[in-house]
């Protein structure tokens, strides 16, 4: 394990950090949280998940998205460094073809009952008859925005119908009824050169919305938003450097893949922007060529009925100083409370029914707060708690220190004493 003493980010990032004017700021994140191993907490979440989406370039550098999967011990560490993957992709999958020793590899993995995913860039050290093994090199946390919660069912029997690989260059009558009906997907792409720095490589990520969020433009062609997230742009700072990406599309209810792979377009300014509610840019997709895996995966999803952002249970999480706390002994959420963002000169009422996280409430009032992974793992929304007390919704692993508070994941504590919940924050 090493500190990271070059940019975590290649130049393709670096372009659309500074277009965007967010380019020192990420620079001083990334080199606090994109490490060159896994921490415990991330070994841990990899070691129990039954699948994990992976990203690779193939031989011509055509980008691909997979999907691995095994029941009993999918992914093994050892050691900070390594990952081991007790899988090989299914029957037609291109991975399966470019499955050698150096191969650069983005990892994805992500539970989508809970919402929570970290991300990996990764090589591959060793291929077995069973597996692979990785060597890593990035590694960092991911918000959990847009995932659609699912809850993951496997199936009793192998299903009964024939798998099947089915090769196109165009939109079926079939993909464009998932396509249209999709809220969620996942999307590879590649630098498509070697810097020799641990930035190269390739990516996979996470892309979802409401149901039809992506447009169909003809029987090639996709348009889709890019919407808030971590400021890292992996996957669009790919697009800068290799304007190239695949799709992976996954019914959840048949256990058939859709892969595929083309080219892209990034659409800083369209006319049509306001066509997708809450996009800060679009891309194009346009089909070259991909494949119909049927009847391939042994596990089925069910989608929750309530799909909007669930705040979590309150967790216990020691904090420090000033009566930050999380005790849900003897503290609870506050049902109404007056916030002061004293450096900006606001004081709002926040309800617990109606505002959320301090970091929403604080941008629901035209505050633009720094953030990252929204999960309380990155540090990024920390600020000065002045005075009040706080609790948090879900653990949180970041350090926090004397007088600080992740708002991303705190709301106001009730004060059974005064009767007057207040709470002073240096934002």
């Amino acid at each position: 394990m090493s500190d990271i003493t070059t940019s975590p980010f290649h130049a393709g990032e670096q372009y659309i950090q500074r277009k965007l004017g967010v380019r020192d700021d990420m620079e001083r994140f990334g080199r606090q949280v994109i490490r060159d191993y896994l921490p415990q907490e991330h070994r841990d979440f990899y070691q129990q998940l039954p699948y994990v989406l992976a990203g690779h370039a193939d031989s011509q550098g055509w980008p691909w998205a997979s999907m691995l999967f095994n029941q009993s011990s999918l992914m093994v560490s050892t050691q900070p460094e390594v990952l081991s993957i007790n899988a090989k992709p299914v029957p037609g999958d291109p991975l399966l073809r470019s499955l050698n020793e150096g191969l650069k590899l983005g990892l994805l993995g992500i539970e989508l009952e809970t919402r929570r995913r970290n991300r990996i860039s990764a090589h591959i050290n060793t291929v077995s008859e069973t597996g692979f093994s990785l060597g890593i090199d990035q590694a960092f946390g991911n918000c959990p925005q847009y995932i659609q919660p699912r809850r993951l069912r496997w199936l009793d029997e192998a299903p009964s119908a024939e798998q099947s690989i089915d090769r196109i260059s165009a939109f079926d009558a079939e993909a464009l009824t998932l396509v249209a009906s999709s809220d969620t997907f996942f999307v590879a792409s590649s630098l498509g050169h070697d810097e020799h720095q641990a930035s190269d490589g390739a990516d996979v990520s996470h892309r979802g919305g409401e149901a039809g969020f992506i447009r169909i433009d003809d029987e090639q062609t996709l348009t889709i938003p890019d919407y808030s997230g971590n400021l890292h742009f992996n996957t669009l700072g790919n697009f800068i450097e290799n304007p190239k990406a695949g799709l992976l599309f996954v019914d959840f209810e048949t256990g058939h893949l859709l892969t595929m792979t083309g080219t892209v377009e990034i659409l800083w300014e369209p006319a049509d922007i306001d066509d997708f509610v809450g996009a800060q840019r679009l891309w194009t997709f346009r089909i070259d060529h991909g494949y119909w895996l049927k009847n391939v995966l042994p596990m089925r999803w069910d989608k929750k009925t309530h799909t909007k952002l669930v705040r979590p249970a309150i967790l216990d999480k020691p904090a420090a100083a000033v009566q930050v706390t999380t005790d849900t002994g003897t503290e609870s959420v506050a049902h109404e409370a007056m916030v002061s963002f004293v450096d900006s000169s606001l004081e709002h009422k926040w309800s617990d029914d109606e505002d959320g996280t301090l970091l929403e409430f604080a941008e629901e009032h035209g505050l633009s707060p720094a953030f990252g992974c929204r999960s309380g793992s990155c540090g990024v929304c920390k600020v000065g708690l002045l005075s009040g007390n706080i609790v948090y919704e879900k653990a949180v692993s970041a350090a926090v220190g004397d007088g600080e508070v992740l708002i991303c994941c705190a709301v106001p504590a009730s004060d059974e004493q005064s009767k007057k919940t207040k709470l002073e924050l240096k934002l």
